[in-house]
């Protein structure tokens, strides 16, 4: 048996969002196991994952080293996004980024 499908949330809003509900039920449909964590929580759920796919992750700004911090931790052959992508946006710099390149 593999491990859950973890979405991310966070403690300040910890439930699935509609569209996360939706995605949930998709891969239950299709027989993964689903969980929801937090990224501020216990680390176990996310040490034993199949996959961790960050969505819901609103409160990061708030403890912006923590996350980082969390970011580093995940396997990144495990994790959607990747977690060198979500450091890329974090900043925003990506903003300036993308309207040199025309955006």
């Amino acid at each position: 048996m593999t491990g859950p499908i973890v979405l991310v949330t966070c403690r300040a809003w910890p439930a699935l969002s509609a569209s996360d509900h939706c995605l949930a039920a998709a891969l239950q449909a299709r027989g993964r196991r689903v969980e929801v964590a937090p990224w501020n929580g216990p680390f176990e759920p996310f040490a034993g994952a199949e996959a961790v796919v960050v969505r819901a992750s609103w409160d990061y700004h708030e403890a912006p080293d923590d996350y980082q911090a969390r970011l580093d931790r995940l396997d990144p052959e495990r994790t959607f996004n990747a977690p060198a992508l979500i450091r890329w946006n974090l900043s925003k710099a990506h903003v300036l980024d993308l309207g040199a390149r025309g955006a």
